[in-house]
């Protein structure tokens, strides 16, 4: 008899250990769960502009204004302006793809301007950082006919 009891509770020992360790409630046929997906990029959609105003140090941008309008899946794009140093104005385009729930790559280009008739290219990209439903941390590292700008911005929307 202290046989079977003993078997009986090492057979209960076992199988509760089993069920202890699955991930699934001791489910073993049951599959996996699946991850979470990101949210859609319309997280992005709106009119995004910096928290503060100001006049750029001389390798920044300030001023920022996003203004996203096109969505597809995990991807956004519109228009964007931002004000560099010496009174160079941004224009262009500009496009994101998310990278996780609260996280975006994102790229722009168009032309920069300014006294004199200043007119050339530009290019900028960085990380946008969803911080809550209105705020958007951006990190920005791009180039001008006046040289390289890089830094950091709030927008709101």
């Amino acid at each position: 008899m202290r046989t079977l009891t003993g078997l009986l509770l090492t057979l209960t020992i076992c199988a509760l250990s089993a069920t202890a360790c699955t991930d699934n409630g001791g489910d073993a046929s049951a599959s996996p769960t699946a991850p979470t997906p990101s949210p859609p990029a319309s997280v992005l959609s709106g009119i995004w502009t910096s928290a503060a105003s100001g006049l750029p140090s001389p390798d920044t941008c300030a001023n920022f204004q996003w203004q996203v309008n096109q969505i597809s899946g995990d991807s956004a794009s519109g228009t964007f302006t931002a004000t560099c140093a010496a009174g160079v104005t941004l224009s262009g385009q500009i496009a994101a793809t998310l990278q996780g729930p609260s996280t975006a790559d994102w790229n722009a280009s168009g032309m920069a301007s300014g006294s004199g008739g200043l007119s050339c290219p530009f290019s900028a990209a960085g990380t946008a950082t969803l911080q809550s439903e209105d705020t958007l941390r951006v990190t920005y590292d791009g180039s001008t006919c006046l040289g390289p700008v890089s830094g950091e911005e709030t927008l709101r929307r």
